[in-house]
């Protein structure tokens, strides 16, 4: 029958299209065409005689876009190349030709009916323009592939049918398939995409099909659609509610179930198969009189009571079985144990009752509580032993399991404390706040005491109760000898809570080491067998005087000879005579040969013997400037940069006698000028003396003072003394009477100024001047550089320590050898290296330096309301305040505010005065 109804599709085809062809237009050339009203053509007719073609793309200097009905249709042709600017292809175009290859246009949107029916195509790619595929398009070709354009919508009526397909890939977009579309092919497998919503009669009958995936979109198996395949089995979607005849006739289906949608199932549906067990989900669906003809005998209806499934099975002596239902258990997961079955088979809408773990069913990290109807447990939960109703399909019951809690310890090895935490069976750990420990560093969690193996908070999970163990790398200390003058001693790096390996002991001329000290007055000796490293630490070297004697030696670098000296031990040497070196000023000995650390006569000790070394500067490049007193009290020699100027010392003082200026001669004729004159060569100044009570011939003279500015970065220039008469030095009175010095007046210091009398007192005192301009700048900051110029002026220092120069200070600076000799005195120690000269001095600063230069004590200590305990200055200011030389404001020291030169000078005043 299915033959027949094909042989006459092909006749009844053949009289409509090719026993009335359309007339054709003749021309000369190959091609009759007619125009467009675009102003493009349409190819009509073919009348060439090549049987291999490429359809130029342009007629008549117009566009090709359009091959019109049977244009090419009977012409022999065996290939066809078809240009892009054809957009459509008329009804039998190249029908009844032997076209074994064909490239069609890329910008075709359709394909007609019969364009290629009866040729020789064994492949086809249609463009992806194209949307439908028309009426016996490709019919009775030799296709073996097919590539479907991915935007095609419709396959029209027996668009494929009668070729060799052995598979078909169906676009996602397709909706329609047309009556026998690809029937009669060698199709095996079939997926039908979810957008089809129609499929027409026979559209896949005789393939070899055997298998095939309906969608839910279809709602009808029309007749036929898969008669004549080898299909074994087939899942009715439940969208379905009819099936047509034949629909899947002469396939071998042994077994079947029929959706509760299904309303009728029509006549041969199911002919000629191998079924011996149908289901019949509803009660009502229509079974037609030969729904099932042709099947075994034994061929069992399963349907519920007084369905029609049952009365159909009673009618035409089929046998019948009422539908019952399982109940099944599923392990969901377990490792261990039986999965327990329920042998009962319930008929719908039974009870049965829920079986417990009878087979002890186990899962690594969980709990059995229980059975759900899913497996992710997030949905009906059945309870042992509870009743459920069994509906019309068999029940799956999920066992249920939760996860088992394990608890997390955190052993610190002696760190700060981590608190326990729980944690659900292969979860993460969420990792803590690391701990602490002093002396150590954390080095991470491990799974084992023996610190192998490094827990993984972001990979490892918890499979039962853990305890993570801290590792803890101890922190390495340094630990430095002060060997006190000793040989040196390397540092030594030690870990925490570790020994000292005892070093080898230093040795020191003239001394017994006595062993290592933790603390510098060396009252608290070091065990090197018991005490223990805690943090960076400096042992000190106590030592024990050998007494003995030691030869210094001198050598004079290319000088004069010097002869060594034999010392006592720890004596201090005798200063030799200077030796001399044609063309070299002696600079002074030094304890090495890089002539960095100078040796000095009276506070360096020799402790072993020694060698010093001569230092030489070229001649003309310093100066040593010397003051002959004349029977007045010492003024220091100044070492001066070849043509710079000096720097005015305080003036000496003279029982009996005015101080009357410095003097280039001992005839006192040439009075030097501080400010004008030049250092040119080794001179000695020659200090004037008048008698006091003379005047003329032997009154008292008061000369103005010659200041030394404090303020170097204003550039103030000095008060230029008056001149002074030129007087023979008389004899010294019996009883002298000291003259009152009059009044230095400052435009900016009247004699109400809170601090007139102070100042008067230290500026006659030589100790502060005032400035050129007449001012005296009460409320400037002081320097740091003025105050140890202002304390040498003020006072003997008691040179304690070893001369330090300073990165900041050069030999030329103007303050060069005041900053020395505060710094040899113990009152100022500099910061990394520098004296920063420029900066301003704190009044904390101040205090120290204060109580330090003038040895001031108290027992009692005075406290300002700013000025806490905790304060480093405390104890220095607490001393000025208990001598009533701080006297603060409103209960305030202020300590961090700079000194003015006012209140310096009140200061110095008061100290002076105790």
């Amino acid at each position: 029958m299915k033959s027949l109804q094909i042989g006459l599709l092909f006749t009844a085809i053949y009289f409509i299209f090719i026993v009335n062809p359309l007339p054709a237009h003749a021309d000369a050339a190959d091609y009759v065409w007619t125009n467009n009203k675009d102003g493009t053509v349409t190819i009509k007719d073919y009348v060439g005689t090549n049987t291999t073609i490429i359809i130029p793309n342009e007629l008549g200097g117009k566009v090709v876009t359009a091959i019109g009905m049977a244009a090419f249709g009977e012409k022999g042709l065996t290939q066809v190349v078809i240009p892009d600017s054809v957009t459509r292809i008329g009804d039998l175009a190249f029908a009844e030709n032997q076209l074994t290859d064909v490239e069609l246009s890329n910008n075709l949107t359709s394909i007609g009916e019969g364009v290629f029916f009866m040729n020789k195509l064994t492949n086809i790619e249609i463009p992806d323009n194209v949307t439908q595929i028309g009426l016996y398009a490709f019919l009775d070709n030799e296709l073996s592939t097919v590539k479907l354009p991915n935007r095609l919508k419709i396959i029209s009526d027996y668009a494929f049918t009668g070729n060799q397909l052995l598979s078909i890939e169906l676009p996602a977009t397709l909706e329609t398939l047309g009556e026998m579309a690809f029937s009669e092919n060698q199709l095996t497998s079939l997926e039908i995409p979810p957008s089809v919503t129609s499929i027409g009669p026979y559209a896949f009958a005789t393939n070899q099909l055997l298998n095939v995936s309906i969608p839910l979109s279809i709602t009808s198996l029309t007749e036929g659609v898969f008669l004549d395949n080898q299909l074994t089995s087939i899942e009715i979607p439940n969208s379905v509610t009819n099936i047509g005849r034949w629909a899947f006739g002469e396939n071998r289906l042994s077994s079947l179930e029929i959706p509760k949608n299904v309303i009728t199932v029509e006549d041969n549906a199911f002919n000629d198969n191998q079924l011996i067990k149908v289901k019949v989900l509803s009660d009502t669906t229509i079974l037609l009189e030969d729904a099932f003809k042709a099947n075994p005998i034994d061929l069992t209806i399963y349907g519920h009571n007084a369905s029609t499934a049952q009365a159909y099975a009673s009618q035409y002596n089929h046998l019948f079985e009422l539908l019952t239902y399982k109940v099944i258990y599923n392990d969901n997961g377990s490792v261990r144990g039986n999965i327990p079955v329920d042998p009962n088979m319930y008929e719908r809408n039974t009870k049965a009752t829920v079986l417990d773990n009878v087979g002890a069913l186990e899962k690594t990290g969980y709990l059995f509580v229980g059975w759900n109807s899913t497996a992710n447990g997030d949905s009906v939960d059945y309870a042992v032993d509870s009743i459920i109703d069994v509906g019309e399909s068999d029940l799956t019951l999920y066992a249920k399991w939760t996860p088992n809690v394990y608890t997390v310890t955190f052993n610190t090895d002696g760190g700060t404390t981590i608190d326990s935490v729980t944690v659900m069976y292969d979860k993460e750990v969420t990792q803590p706040i690391d701990p602490t420990k002093v002396g150590h560093t954390f080095a991470g969690w491990y799974i084992d005491e023996a610190l192998n193996t490094q827990w993984d908070f972001a990979a490892d999970r918890i499979t039962g109760d853990l305890t993570l163990y801290a590792k803890w790398a101890a922190k390495g200390y340094s630990v430095t000898f002060n060997t006190n003058g000793g040989t040196a001693i390397s540092p030594a790096t030690v870990m925490y809570n570790e020994q000292i390996s005892e070093p080898t002991a230093p040795k020191k001329a003239d001394h017994t080491f006595a062993g290592w000290y933790k603390d510098e007055t060396l009252t608290m000796p070091w065990s090197f067998d018991t005490d223990i490293v805690a943090e960076d630490l400096t042992l000190y070297a106590k030592w024990e005087v050998a007494q003995s004697e030691y030869t210094l030696d001198f050598d004079t670098n290319g000088g004069s000879a010097v002869p060594s000296q034999r010392i006592a031990g720890n004596a201090i040497a005798t200063k030799p005579v200077n030796p001399t070196k044609a063309g070299y000023t002696f600079a002074g000995w030094y304890k090495d040969k890089a002539l960095t650390m100078p040796w000095s006569f009276d506070t360096d000790r020799v402790a072993e013997d020694l060698t010093l070394y001569a230092k030489w500067e070229a001649a003309q490049l310093l100066y040593t400037l010397d003051f002959a007193t004349n029977g007045g009290s010492a003024v220091l020699s100044q070492r001066i940069a070849s043509n710079a100027t000096a720097i005015e010392p305080v003036n000496p003082t003279k029982a009996g006698y005015t101080f009357s200026g410095w003097y280039k001669d001992a005839n006192f004729t040439i009075p030097w000028n501080f400010n004008m004159d030049k250092v040119t060569a080794n001179i000695t100044l020659y200090a004037k003396w008048l008698v006091n009570g003379s005047s003329g011939g032997g009154g008292s003279v008061n000369p103005t003072p010659t200041p030394i500015p404090e303020e170097p970065t204003q550039k103030p220039t000095p008060e230029q003394p008056n001149p002074v008469p030129v007087e023979p030095v008389e004899p010294q009175p019996p009883k002298p009477t000291p003259q009152p010095e009059e009044d230095i007046t400052f435009s900016d210091v009247p004699k109400n100024h809170w601090a007139w009398t102070m100042i008067q007192s230290m500026v006659k005192q030589r100790v502060i001047t005032g400035y050129p301009d007449g001012t005296f700048k009460p409320n400037v900051p002081v320097q740091r550089q003025h105050v140890a110029l202002m304390l040498t002026r003020a006072m003997e220092l008691e040179l304690k320590k070893e001369a330090l120069a300073f990165d900041d200070i050069p030999a030329t600076h103007p303050y060069a050898e005041v900053i020395q000799r505060v710094q040899q005195a113990g009152l100022f120690d500099g910061v990394n290296g520098n004296f920063n000269p420029t900066a301003n001095m704190t009044r904390a600063q101040m205090a120290k330096i204060m109580v330090l230069a003038f040895h001031l004590t108290s027992t009692e200590k005075e406290t300002f309301n700013d000025v806490p305990v905790t304060h480093w200055a405390y104890d220095y200011i607490a001393i000025l305040a208990a001598n009533g030389i701080a006297l603060g404001e409103k209960g305030n020291f202020r300590p961090e505010d700079p000194v003015t030169r006012a209140q310096f000078a009140a200061f110095l005043h008061r100290v002076l005065q105790q």
